[in-house]
């Protein structure tokens, strides 16, 4: 069994089997995958393949049934396991583009100035005076300041 597991288990390597047998014949294997920690700023989709890549898939039989089924469930698992985990990666890899450009791009629209662009002044053009803003004394918070 082991020659036939191998060369799947050097595919999938971050795989933990674990075995337990029962008293009725019968075994429980536990495959369980170990991922890093996920970021907390990682998009809602990252996090649900997360979570699905976070699943054990736990399988009870007897050993019999076991050996007929259990190298192609394993590599299945793997398969399946490998292009949810490449997923997972790609997707993680642009959002941290995305955050790069977005920094990038507010980073560089701060260096930009921002000054207004004054009309040019002709010979004959009128010159307003800026308004002035007055206040009366009853819109005066305090009134009893002006003596």
């Amino acid at each position: 069994m082991f020659k036939e597991i191998a060369p799947i288990l050097n595919q999938c390597q971050n795989l933990t089997l674990s075995m337990t047998p029962h008293n009725n014949g019968d075994i429980t294997v536990v495959m369980q995958s170990t991922l890093k920690a996920l970021d907390e700023k990682a998009p809602d989709s990252a996090k649900q393949l997360y979570a699905a890549l976070a699943m054990p898939l736990v399988v009870t039989a007897s050993e019999a049934e076991l050996d007929t089924s259990f190298v192609d469930m394993l590599a299945e698992y793997c398969q399946q396991h490998t292009q949810s985990r490449s997923a997972l990666e790609q997707a993680l890899d642009r959002v941290k583009e995305n955050n790069k450009s977005a920094r990038q791009t507010a980073s560089a629209d701060k260096t930009v100035s921002k000054a207004p662009i004054k009309p040019e002044k002709k010979e004959n053009d009128v010159v307003e005076p800026a308004p002035v803003k007055t206040e009366s004394v009853t819109t005066q918070t305090n009134p009893t300041s002006l003596f």
